[in-house]
């Protein structure tokens, strides 16, 4: 196989395993926000809330536990899995892939229509952006700032979200209280994820994702109408 070949099924495999770890934060993230932003109403609307208790408890169990699910696919250590880890120990074998020739042919081939100028300034831009192996490592460091919220996400996968172990029937409350799992570590763990995947997409294609989910205002409209229904209702009751 000649190194044309070999770059291009180089490239054929990040791109398969980039989809797919991409995928994955991308569920972990909605499914975060949606748990999130129902949990935040609790402050302003759990009226709104209490209209359908068993509904918004069972969308927000549902959720969460999608989501944890997802954010452990993510960071899971095991060869035999598509995770971030995995990922990064074939990006340190394979970092020719991030060189500015390779980036600058996939630029041409990606935008066929973009000027010589154009091209010569996002190549200028790839060699600040291109991952060395020092940069990868770098790169690997920055979890280990939510290592607790890793190993914890480990144990609620091990004795719930697998299986349920049967440790878990005796000890459920010293798994809340010795593993516990806040929305806030949650969040960090995601924002970090999702920062150094759109690193090593910039420098693999010039172009970087947008995590916001487009329906989030969708949940605010559904609190408005709930609150107005409540409040005609509320009115309707009070008059004679």
């Amino acid at each position: 196989m000649n190194s044309k070949e070999h770059l291009h099924n180089l490239e054929n495999n990040f791109d398969a395993w980039r989809l797919v770890v991409t995928e994955e934060y991308r569920s972990a993230y909605n499914h975060f926000e949606i748990w999130a932003t129902l949990d935040a109403y609790r402050d302003d609307h759990l009226n709104e809330l209490n209209m359908a208790t068993a509904f918004w408890g069972l969308t927000m169990q549902a959720h969460t536990r999608i989501a944890l699910i997802h954010m452990y696919h993510l960071v899971e250590e095991n060869n035999q899995v598509v995770s971030i880890p995995v990922l990064w120990e074939w990006i340190e074998k394979n970092l020719a892939l991030f060189s500015v020739e390779p980036f600058a042919a996939r630029l041409k081939k990606k935008y066929p229509q973009i000027s010589l100028d154009e091209q010569n300034e996002c190549t200028e831009g790839q060699k600040q952006r291109q991952i060395t192996l020092a940069k990868k490592n770098e790169h690997r460091k920055a979890p280990e700032e939510s290592a607790q919220t890793i190993d914890h996400l480990k144990v609620w996968r091990d004795k719930v979200l697998a299986h349920v172990d049967k440790d878990f029937l005796k000890h459920r409350k010293e798994l809340d209280e010795k593993y516990p799992l806040s929305i806030d570590q949650v969040r960090n763990l995601l924002k970090t994820l999702g920062e150094i995947l759109n690193v090593y997409s910039l420098a693999y294609y010039s172009s970087s994702y947008a995590w916001d989910i487009p329906y989030k205002s969708g949940f605010d409209l559904t609190m408005k109408a709930l609150k107005t229904y409540s409040e005609a209702r509320n009115k309707l009751l009070r008059e004679p």
